[in-house]
């Protein structure tokens, strides 16, 4: 399909999907088949958020301080980060139970471990993966992201997590190296921070994939046609799955590009990804 009728139930057809290790027809009771729809102009990735250090941290140091950010929670209990260190290499550490952002001039992250080598003051930070239970995340760009709009991300165990942005804001940092008044922060790259609704349940790595996610997931477990037993085709119409896009899905708007993604799961290590692209269309005469 390449046309979704906006506000006319659309048909979605799984045509003839066939197992490749055997090439016969796939069963017709999958344990899951589900079509999803996204955004096509809406796709982005989390950033590996960077920063500096304010101060200098002495060899074998467990603190480190850094510009003060907002939203606070860039960075956050047991995230990970890497320190670029004075001898040349970068050491990674997870941050540790305390986080002071009570200080005027610079947050003070306590790392698990202390660092191998002294780190002067401009060295690096990048935070790498952000924590089981945190909401926030960083972008390298906005993109046409928006507030209220379904999101989705794969976690670095691969479940999917679904949320709403409930703020999108420009991370802005202030630091003073003498703690008195705290003033925008020196070469402070620019960076998005996202907000969810609800909290990750696993930790998520920079570059993960975040996709606007359109609707609910449509059911395609009803199967059409008769399924062959002999000189099966791969993608014949004639026989597969179905699924119905509602009239009454109020995210799609006239003219916009969508992914369709349909995942055949039979639950028995044979799983199919397909997908398609089709834009939104008003029907005429």
């Amino acid at each position: 399909m390449n046309t979704i009728l906006f506000r006319s139930d659309t048909l979605i057809q799984l045509n003839g999907p066939v197992d490749s290790s055997t090439g016969a027809a796939v069963d017709t009771s999958p344990t899951t088949c589900i079509a999803r729809l996204y955004d096509e102009r809406k796709e982005t990735r989390t950033a590996e958020f960077q920063t500096r250090l304010t101060l200098g941290a002495d060899a074998s140091a467990t603190t480190l301080k850094i510009p003060k950010f907002t939203p606070s929670t860039v960075f956050g209990i047991l995230d990970t980060i890497l320190i670029e260190l004075d001898d040349g290499n970068t050491e990674q550490r997870s941050v540790s139970g305390h986080l002071d952002t009570s200080n005027a001039g610079y947050d003070v992250i306590t790392v698990g471990s202390g660092i191998s080598y002294a780190a002067s003051a401009g060295n690096l930070v990048f935070l790498k993966i952000k924590s089981s239970g945190a909401s926030v995340f960083a972008l390298e760009r906005a993109g046409a992201l928006a507030v209220g709009d379904q999101v989705e991300i794969y976690e670095d165990d691969g479940d999917l997590k679904v949320a709403n942005i409930s703020k999108l804001q420009a991370v802005s940092a202030t630091e003073d190296s003498v703690n008195v008044l705290a003033t925008a922060a020196k070469d402070q790259p620019v960076f998005f921070a996202v907000t969810l609704d609800s909290a990750f349940t696993g930790a998520v790595s920079s570059n993960a994939r975040i996709r606007r996610k359109l609707g609910s997931d449509v059911s395609m477990t009803t199967s059409f046609g008769s399924f062959p037993t002999t000189d099966v085709v791969a993608g014949d119409s004639s026989w597969g799955f179905r699924g119905v896009i509602p009239d009454t899905q109020s995210d799609l708007v006239p003219g916009q590009d969508v992914r369709i993604e349909v995942t055949y799961d039979d639950g028995a290590n044979k799983r199919l990804l397909t997908s398609m692209l089709a834009k939104v269309l008003e029907k005429t005469a």
